[in-house]
């Protein structure tokens, strides 16, 4: 009698505590905040509300609220103010750069500086260590992915960096956001054997993802991975990691992120291009 009792007891605490747990869930709302710009991430948006800070921002734009919280304003610096006057569900905003208090005040010389620059990287981009390449792909959700190709190069001018290594990974997105969520697959460290166009990974376990998007992610390791670290190119010293190949894709979405060190993987930072790194994804026939 005393075993079943004490059963009992363990029974209803756990109900209770799953309750709980489902009521928390509803009475909290998902909140994200991205660039209407380059259409990534935010963080450290300031939402207010009668005056009162109810939530910041984390590096994936995200931010959880009330959902007794309907009346709310999010102020991002060198973004417009936006008002949120009604919300009932999680939700995904975007914010406008503020273009007239952000005017640049370069020289004529320093616009001519940072479009040779610009046509630089638009033709080619290195990484720096802890920095990752990613690609967004609209996704087919009944099948399986078996097969990653990536142009693996060197790049301004320096020989034979594409034979460094590097890894591959693979993200589901978002319900809410579609934005990269969490992590499914992660390769081995790799290495570009061969002057073939593409390094072809095939998967070690096939994967299938329900999400709308996947993202895949070329990876530069820490700098213990590479020697020497940096080397000299044709646009000064860089680190001596492999890269990808540009190319124009309208129909793909394109940025790089990165981590100071791993240690800080909640302070990570987005960056747009302004071409698509040359990655595919083959699924099963």
């Amino acid at each position: 009698m005393g075993w079943m009792l004490i059963s009992n007891k363990v029974g209803v605490f756990l109900l209770l505590s799953f309750l709980f747990n489902i009521l928390n869930i509803f009475s909290q709302r998902k909140i994200y905040v991205f660039s209407c710009n380059d259409s990534l991430p935010l963080s450290n948006a300031i939402l207010f509300s009668k005056n009162k800070k109810i939530g910041q921002t984390d590096s994936f734009g995200k931010t959880i609220i009330e959902a007794s919280v309907t009346d709310f304003k999010i102020l991002k610096e060198d973004f417009l103010e936006l008002d949120i006057k009604s919300i009932e569900s999680d939700s995904l905003v975007f914010l406008k750069k503020d273009t007239i208090h952000n005017v640049e005040k370069d020289s004529k010389f320093g616009l001519f500086i940072k479009d040779k620059l610009d046509l630089f990287f638009t033709k080619e981009t290195n990484f720096s260590f802890n920095e990752n390449g990613v690609v967004r792909f609209k996704n087919i959700p009944n099948k399986k992915i078996t097969e990653i190709l990536v142009e693996v190069c060197d790049v301004f001018g320096v020989k034979n960096i594409k034979y460094k290594p590097f890894k591959i990974s693979i993200y589901e997105s978002d319900s809410v956001s579609n934005f990269m969520a969490n992590k499914l697959y992660e390769s081995e460290v790799l290495y570009k054997e061969n002057n073939e166009k593409y390094f072809k990974y095939i998967l070690n376990r096939s994967i299938q993802i329900k999400s709308k998007y996947i993202y895949v992610s070329f990876e530069i390791l820490s700098i213990d991975y590479y020697v020497p670290n940096f080397i000299q190119s044709k646009v000064g010293t860089i680190a001596a990691v492999p890269s990808i190949k540009l190319i124009k894709d309208k129909n793909l979405f394109s940025f790089k992120f990165s981590t100071p060190c791993k240690s800080c993987e909640s302070n990570v930072v987005f960056k747009k291009i302004n071409k698509n790194f040359n990655i595919k994804v083959k699924y099963e026939n």
